[in-house]
């Protein structure tokens, strides 16, 4: 599928989407949401992909939020078609089958707020702001990011943040937790990767597990968030990744007793990740967990 709105490319296991629209400060319209949802779906079954980004074109903007001069003479039908697709969009991104990272070259304001706090982490340049400005120009938020930031920073916060349309600095957004770093722009997809080798020594299934819980677990009872970590747990367990990896780690503590016949030898799912070729080690001899897990 030929994209007008957005590029996409792959370097060194990451997928990259960016939004391609510097001109109009990246602004989204439901062309960039279909195509974003449709490149989503392309990486997430790419098996060289092990990260998808999202990021912006050109210095200034990830995304200035909806192109309000599409909204000009809109029907409220065809709102709801375009709130709903972006509601889509957040979804996709916190349901994807491997993990997200927002990079955030500049403003990331509105809509491109909310795809900021769908991805799983976030890395921003020092000029970088963020907000809910909507009520400036009669809107509201309304793909669900007010609901996420306030599990970061507190609903009273975020009452403000929308009220007053009050934008957050970088700076400011790192303190907070909303984004977990800040580095100059050409130094952001060189903390992608550091994120992408670190998350690459997992397992992929554990990866998924991990994000499927993390992103539900909030909106449930604690009751149900429990038994809900048991089925994602015990997902892990019914995998050769988890009795591959377990072999592993024993063998590189020298666990007593342990032996590669105690553990799956079949392939390990999670390419890149420590897995059955580490050197076995006799027992009370091998390095400490420290430093397998380092």
């Amino acid at each position: 599928m030929p994209y007008n709105t957005i590029l996409t490319e792959k370097r060194e296991g990451l997928g990259i989407i960016s939004l391609n629209r510097p001109d109009r400060l990246n602004a989204v319209n439901l062309a960039m949401l279909q195509e974003v949802l449709h490149a989503l779906g392309v990486l997430e079954t790419d098996r060289e992909v092990q990260v998808v980004c999202i990021t912006g074109t050109g210095s200034r903007a990830f995304s200035a939020g909806l192109e309000l001069a599409s909204l000009a003479g809109m029907e409220p039908l065809a709102s709801q078609r375009l709130t709903r697709t972006g509601q889509a969009l957040i979804g996709r991104i916190e349901g994807l089958g491997k993990p997200t990272v927002a990079v955030v070259n500049g403003m990331a304001l509105g809509a491109g707020f909310e795809l900021v706090l769908a991805c799983d982490l976030a890395v921003a340049v020092p000029e970088a702001s963020f907000g809910f400005p909507e009520v400036r120009v009669g809107l509201i938020p309304a793909w669900g990011g007010t609901r996420r930031l306030s599990a970061i920073v507190g609903r009273r916060r975020v009452r403000e943040m929308v009220l007053t349309s009050e934008l957050m600095t970088a700076e400011q957004a790192l303190q907070a937790g909303v984004i977990n770093a800040v580095a100059p722009a050409g130094e952001l997809l060189d903390r992608v990767m550091q994120w992408k080798e670190r998350m690459g020594r997992g397992g992929r299934v554990a990866l998924w597990q991990a994000r499927k819980l993390l992103g539900r677990e909030g909106e449930m009872t604690q009751a149900a968030a429990q038994d809900y970590a048991a089925e994602c747990l015990a997902s892990c367990f019914a995998t050769p990744e988890f009795a591959e990896r377990l072999k592993a780690y024993m063998q590189c503590v020298g666990t007593p007793g342990a032996s590669p016949a105690a553990a799956s030898s079949g392939p390990d799912p999670g390419k890149g990740a420590v897995g059955g070729e580490e050197p076995q080690r006799q027992a009370g001899k091998g390095p400490s967990a420290d430093e397998f897990f380092e």
